[in-house]
């Protein structure tokens, strides 16, 4: 391998990792692989038109129309693999290309090696499969998928070295011919899906930080635009090596993007991929050096005549063929069972987000008149403590005053050293700006010692413009004391986050106006998983004085899902000490990571199991499936009721959302969901 092989090497790695990146959160957010595919091999068909040959240099179409079927299936059957399993699994099966290049090279192009060079490939498959080994998480279609893409695959690359030399044509002629052609037969299949309302167009998807929302067709252009360059690279070192040394140049590409997906993804890299990536290098080693010591033979092609190689040739695309149309056909046949019963993957992501925009929507109409442009506003008690779901309520409550484009001049939090002292806040009211007090369900004597403190704002600063942002309520003793501090407050609005809040509210605070607004944490919006799953459920309950079972019940749920085989976890929603806030933190950057890290926590479960308010919520905008039991008082029932009401698209089956009574009847509802999913 020359120098400038090796840069094309360099090239063609670095473009297959980010290309699989942003072809994963594009595939995640759209379930669609035929956009992506279409994209790729449309933008090598431009490069056709743009690219001219040598005058006298003619190329016989007809002759690469069946390397075009090949490069079709390869980029079509990988997006499908990479959108219906992990990154880790789809690459792991294609590991296995080696060995059919190998055997098609013996079938097709008569090559012979030693039995010793063939067995150098084994090392190399079961090095990348130790390597996946933690994300072993896939469908059927993306196991077949994977399979006949490897077959698709080393077809292609073994008739690409035969078609070159029989036409006489560079490789880049050769390959922006073959992306034309598989543009023209791919176009007709996605037009048919189109009408059939498979696949969406400008569908919103969010970034990471879930700050900035993203059209899909970012991901989009940019996944297609870099796996046309990853094959253009590919292409370029297929043409200076062997099919079979290319193919083992290709397992260590994958090596290098299955660590990266690891990494980026957020799943853990233990000691056995560690050891599945130096066998894998191992066996790279083993087969150059077999292969060094062996000179092929000088004509792999002595004693096959031509009428035989075509016979071969044709017999094997025609195969490679049957199984790629019937593992597209699965897959296209999903578009018109998915539209017949309205329950296409696509559609209830639509209508899923939908349904978020509409809660984002009502939310600043709600609050816009309450919120005047031309005022100031602080928010008190803005919670940065260690309880993850309390830090979403003050991101939302950030992204209301961005959304509404209001002017803040502060905040303060109990839980650091940016103290809410009643100095600190009178001189906030002195200088007429709008205390905005925390939103959350703390509001009443569940939860005294923050009531308590809201409660002495209101007394200290009578005469300030306040306004307490959407809460749950609950007393257990009437509020008489708190109704008469109240009323005493001219300035003072309230806002509830549930319809029986506010009516409790407009029973016993008569004379301080409350409003129903949404909560805040439906203003995060859009969230996509950081990270594939690695267990089938990830539980996260309560264990404080809004818990309702009690820990035995729950371990007999687990009893239960042990019996059926089912991986489970615990996580915890609140941080240890070691991530809790410092002085001098940024707080839009440290809410930001408590997404983060809630995200990872959530992501690692297929489906999850909570009691929780806001891992219900945060299970809503990540779009996972989940199963809720309510917590002492019925908030979470409350809470969801209320910002769904006339809502079509929140209905729990798009939001894939279901109540249980009791953990052993979520467990029950948990066996048959996972088997659906």
């Amino acid at each position: 391998m020359n120098s400038r092989t090796g840069i094309s090497v360099i090239f063609w790695y670095s473009c297959t990792v980010i290309s699989t990146i942003y072809s994963k959160r594009y595939l995640a957010a759209s379930g669609d692989p035929y956009s992506l595919s279409l994209l790729s091999v449309g933008i090598g068909a431009l490069g056709s038109l743009l690219y001219r040959p040598r005058k006298d240099v003619s190329i016989d179409r007809g002759k690469l129309y069946p390397l075009a079927m090949l490069h079709l299936a390869t980029t079509l059957l990988t997006n499908i693999s990479l959108g219906k399993a992990s990154v880790a699994f789809t690459y792991m099966v294609k590991a296995a290309e080696p060995i059919f290049a190998a055997v098609l090279c013996r079938l097709v192009l008569n090559d012979r090696w030693p039995f010793h060079i063939y067995l150098s490939l084994l090392p190399i498959f079961f090095g990348v499969s130790l390597t996946a080994g933690a994300e072993m998480n896939f469908s059927l279609i993306g196991l077949f998928s994977a399979l006949a893409s490897n077959l698709a695959s080393s077809s292609r690359n073994v008739f690409f070295k035969s078609t070159l030399k029989e036409l006489s044509v560079n490789w880049i002629s050769a390959y922006f011919e073959v992306c034309r052609g598989a543009f023209t037969l791919l176009a007709p299949l996605y037009g048919l899906g189109v009408v059939a309302g498979k696949w969406s167009k400008n569908v919103e998807v969010k970034t990471l930080d879930s700050t900035i929302t993203n059209d899909a067709s970012t991901y989009l252009v940019l996944g297609a635009s870099l796996h046309f360059a990853y094959n253009l690279f590919s292409f370029a070192v297929l043409d200076k090596l062997s099919p079979v040394t290319h193919a083992v140049t290709n397992v260590m590409k994958r090596v290098m993007t299955i660590i990266s997906s690891l990494l980026y993804f957020g799943t853990p890299f233990n000691l056995a991929q560690f050891f599945g990536f130096i066998l894998a290098n191992t066996g790279v080693g083993w087969y150059s050096y077999a292969k060094m010591k062996f000179k092929e033979t000088p004509n792999g092609w002595e004693g096959v005549s031509a009428s035989r190689l075509e016979w071969r040739k044709s017999a094997c695309i025609k195969a490679v063929g049957v199984i790629v149309l019937m593992t597209i056909a699965t897959d296209f046949l999903g578009v018109f069972h998915s539209v017949y019963a309205h329950r296409s993957r696509g559609v209830r992501e639509l209508n899923r987000r939908e349904c978020l925009r509409k809660i984002k929507s009502q939310t600043l109409n709600a609050m816009g008149p309450l919120l005047p442009e031309d005022a100031r506003y602080v928010i008190i008690d803005l919670a940065t403590h260690t309880n993850l779901g309390d830090n979403f309520l003050s991101l939302g409550e950030q992204k209301l005053i961005h959304g509404l484009d209001r002017k803040l001049v502060g905040v303060c939090t109990l839980s650091t050293k940016r103290s809410c002292s009643f100095d600190r806040v009178g001189e906030y009211a002195r200088d007429n700006v709008t205390l905005l007090i925390h939103a959350g369900g703390n509001f009443g004597t569940l939860w005294g010692y923050i009531h308590a403190y809201r409660m002495k704002v209101f007394s200290n600063f009578r005469t300030a413009r306040m306004l307490s942002l959407p809460q749950s309520v609950y007393y257990d003793k009437e509020p008489k004391n708190d109704a008469k501090i109240m009323a005493d407050c001219p300035n003072l609005t309230l806002t509830w986050r549930s319809r029986d809040s506010l009516q409790y509210a407009q029973e016993n605070f008569p004379q301080t106006p409350s409003f129903f607004v949404p909560d805040m944490a439906f203003m995060i919006g859009d969230v996509i998983p950081d990270a594939e799953p690695v267990v089938d459920i990830v539980f996260l309950v309560r264990s404080d004085r809004e818990s309702v079972h009690k820990s035995a019940s729950w371990k007999e749920a687990q009893r239960l899902l042990s019996e059926h085989g089912i991986s489970y976890e615990h996580v915890d929603w609140k941080l240890t000490k070691d991530q809790e806030t410092f002085p001098g933190f940024d707080v839009g950057d440290l809410l930001l990571k408590r997404l983060h890290i809630a995200n990872r926590l959530l992501s690692r479960g297929k489906l999850i199991v909570a009691d929780r308010l806001h891992a219900i919520i945060l299970s809503t905008l990540m779009g996972k499936p989940h199963i809720y039991l309510d917590n002492s008082y019925k908030k979470i029932t409350q809470v969801r009721k209320a910002a769904f009401a006339d809502k079509p698209e929140c209905s729990d089956e798009n939001l894939q959302a279901e109540y249980a009574d009791n953990p052993l009847v979520a467990a029950e509802m948990a066996i048959k969901r996972l088997h659906k999913l």
